[in-house]
């Protein structure tokens, strides 16, 4: 590649100056052992403007790939694979690409076929005073690389070639696509390493190559989300392929519904198979030029809102009950848990993504139960999350605690009565029988109020302690209400209508509740 030149197709593409920095040695491996030169390092020489060339050639598949660096050109690039030398253009063997064909008759490149190429060189005189330098995108047993690393990125353009235009970005674009094809009037040679077999440059179609991608991994109702191909590590879209003999076609789950399957990108929405949502899967088989195929996928989806809570649990290994039957928690350091719950919702849900039930988010609140209002506290580090912990204000009061699972789809929530006391601890205490339906005996244990007596608990005064009790419906009405000395008393119900109720046991500091049914 010449310092300055004229492009056809009416481009000038004029060069700042190169400006010497330092000399750099470098090493070529030869067949005879290594061979030493030096390269010109420089600071950028400026980037030529090939966005117009480009812009009038759209059938060329031209595009950039990496953004301009004019410390290294083309020869830099694909002889040594250097990004930090400009090698010049020049008759001196001791330079490249000379060194890499002919130095001291050790060739460690050959000329080759097209088919076979590593590298491709533009001009009539193409090793001593060459046009430009190109490398050949293969993925075969090539030694290549820089080849395999783009290619790694772009494996939709296997076989084309990437070359650097002067001081300008990284180009991908078929052997005749760049402007010096013209200028070197249509002569290319090619060459490879003389170390490498017949054909070990040759081009290998992989679906191994590719991989699934999506703005979301939850797929909604119509009109759903759209899903592309990519690279394996997912980093650079591809929506379309770039020369013919490539085709792709889709296939999902039973619980999706896929728009032309046979598009790039592909949009898939939730049919509503399922009456909540469930995982799903997306496939693409790609069809190559060569004739042969390959599946990527499956692509794990979450099809369709979040799945049921089932129940809210004050432990992450046991589920919990009915949300009806009011439960006594700790007014601090109360926690939380929306069942089913495992292990891998102790990590806050993508909110691009789902956890194992499908949700991108969880939201926890609190109201009253029919009493005074009640504050839920929420540790703030925790917010978004399938558990949670924090406290309530005031205390000694019943509540409703909430919690909703999101995705992009909808949401699902479950709720738990609560009695939420001041105290972590618990006054033991059973009732008997229960169902009931006229009377009901009350029994504390005889610790309760720190006392082994056998009949009376006694406070730390000495002084019997006496008991609050009341008995309320689900949405904190009372029924009954008296006051009690003694570990075993008796509470008439035959006035209570058949249903479920709390008995609230409190010795003024901690109330304890336990449920009780009414049947008849």
């Amino acid at each position: 590649m010449k310092h300055a030149f004229t492009l056809l197709f009416g481009l000038a593409i004029v060069l700042s100056t190169v400006q010497v920095q330092a000399q750099k040695q470098e090493t070529i491996p030869t067949i005879n052992g290594p061979v030493y030169y030096y390269a010109t390092v420089t600071n950028s020489p400026g980037d030529p403007d090939y966005t117009s060339y480009i812009a009038s050639h759209p059938h060329s598949g031209i595009f950039f790939v990496d953004s301009g660096n004019g410390n290294y050109n083309c020869h830099a690039f694909a002889w040594p694979n250097d990004t930090t030398v400009w090698v010049n253009s020049t008759n001196d063997s001791a330079d490249a690409p000379q060194i890499y064909y002919d130095h001291y008759s050790s060739y460690y490149y050959k000329a080759t076929t097209a088919s076979d190429a590593e590298i491709a060189v533009y001009g009539n005189t193409s090793l001593t005073n060459p046009i430009h330098s190109a490398l050949r995108l293969t993925n075969s047993s090539s030694t290549n690389g820089f080849a395999k690393a783009f290619l790694s990125k772009y494996p939709q353009y296997v076989g084309w070639y990437i070359s650097k235009w002067d001081g300008g970005p990284l180009v991908i674009h078929q052997v005749d696509s760049c402007p010096f094809y013209a200028q070197a009037n249509e002569t290319v040679t090619y060459y490879k390493k003389t170390s490498e077999a017949s054909g070990s440059n040759s081009l290998e179609y992989s679906s191994s190559q590719y991989s699934i991608a999506g703005g979301q991994n939850i797929v909604c109702y119509s009109p759903g989300n759209q899903f592309w191909l990519s690279n394996t590590s997912g980093s650079v879209a591809i929506t379309s392929f770039p020369q013919s003999g490539f085709s792709v076609t889709w296939s999902a789950s039973s619980n999706i519904t896929l728009t032309n399957a046979n598009a790039l990108p592909v949009t898939a929405s939730f049919n509503g198979n399922s009456s909540n949502g469930d995982t799903g899967h997306i496939n693409a088989t790609i069809y190559f030029p060569n004739g042969t195929s390959g599946t990527v996928g499956p692509y794990k989806v979450w099809a369709g809102p979040p799945a049921p809570i089932t129940s809210i649990s004050t432990s992450q290994w046991t589920a919990g009950g009915n949300g009806e039957t009011t439960i006594t928690v700790p007014s601090s350091s109360a926690e939380f848990y929306a069942w089913p719950f495992n292990t891998a919702d102790v990590t806050f849900p993508n909110p691009n993504s789902f956890d194992t039930h499908g949700a991108s988010s969880y939201a926890w609140s609190c109201s009253s139960g029919g009493g005074p209002a009640i504050t839920w506290n929420q540790d703030q580090n925790l917010l978004g999350y399938r558990y949670a912990a924090g406290s309530f204000t005031p205390a000694n009061e019943y509540g409703i605690i909430t919690v909703r699972a999101y995705n992009a789809c909808g949401s699902q929530s479950a709720f738990q009565n609560i009695l939420e006391s001041s105290s972590d601890d618990d006054i033991a205490f059973t009732l008997s029988p229960n169902p009931a339906s006229d009377v009901v005996t009350v029994s504390i244990a005889q610790s309760a109020a720190g006392s082994q007596a056998a009949s009376v608990p006694v406070g730390s005064s000495g002084t019997p302690v006496t008991y609050a009790v009341k008995v309320v419906d689900m949405s904190g009405i009372v029924y009954y209400a008296s006051s009690n000395k003694g570990n075993k008393f008796t509470i008439p119900v035959s006035t209570l209508k058949p249903g479920n109720y709390m008995v609230v046991v409190t010795d003024g500091k901690k109330p304890s509740g336990r449920p009780l049914l009414i049947a008849r």
